[in-house]
């Protein structure tokens, strides 16, 4: 069942609400990941240089999929409140939502602002086809100060990076747990 016009609880979220949800979710699975991993482990430089490449494409497509994602949930109707939910946890699940799609959108870009101000230049290349250049603001202030820029932009980032993960563990959380109690909830989002 599609969402209906009038938002019914009963309904479930479109085919493209869910396409796009899922890819999300998958991308940030990976990103999640692959931000732990290079970070963490000693890989060889090249290595390390990929894993960034992979990293930062994966954050740009996430960045277009939630622009669709927002641009969808405005002009679609998503379904209403599930039936017998209580008031404040459908609050609760709002403010959720609303901070996880701050963080999808802000998340790529403040990455974008940290690889802008790197003391040592990479190019950002998409998927290996296409350049994404580096914000010339940052990218032209002198070393010292793209070393400051950097770290700080790097530190924002793995912040909101382990907000979003916290977040989306809630976000989980809150789909299984009403599953477990005997409510059909995840069938909202699932094929």
């Amino acid at each position: 069942m599609i969402a209906s016009a009038d938002g019914s609880g009963d309904a479930s979220y479109s085919p493209v609400a869910k396409v796009l949800h899922w890819l999300v979710a998958l991308s940030v699975v990976a990103l999640l990941a692959l931000g732990t991993i290079m970070t963490r482990l000693g890989f060889s430089i090249q290595t390390t240089i990929d894993l960034y490449q992979v990293h930062k494409s994966i954050g740009i497509l996430v960045f277009v999929m939630m622009l669709g994602r927002l641009t969808w949930r405005i002009v679609s109707t998503p379904p209403g409140m599930p039936e017998g939910m209580d008031p404040a946890r459908h609050t609760v699940a709002l403010a959720i939502h609303g901070a996880l799609y701050a963080l999808l959108l802000t998340l790529p870009a403040v990455g974008w602002l940290q690889v802008s101000a790197a003391p040592i230049a990479f190019p950002t290349v998409l998927f290996g086809s296409i350049e994404v250049p580096p914000l010339q603001a940052l990218a032209g202030l002198p070393y010292e100060q793209r070393v400051e820029w950097s770290h700080l932009f790097s530190a924002i980032h793995r912040w909101m990076a382990w907000t979003m993960a916290a977040l989306a563990g809630m976000h989980i959380a809150g789909a299984l747990i009403p599953q477990a109690n005997g409510r059909r909830s995840l069938r909202r989002m699932w094929w």
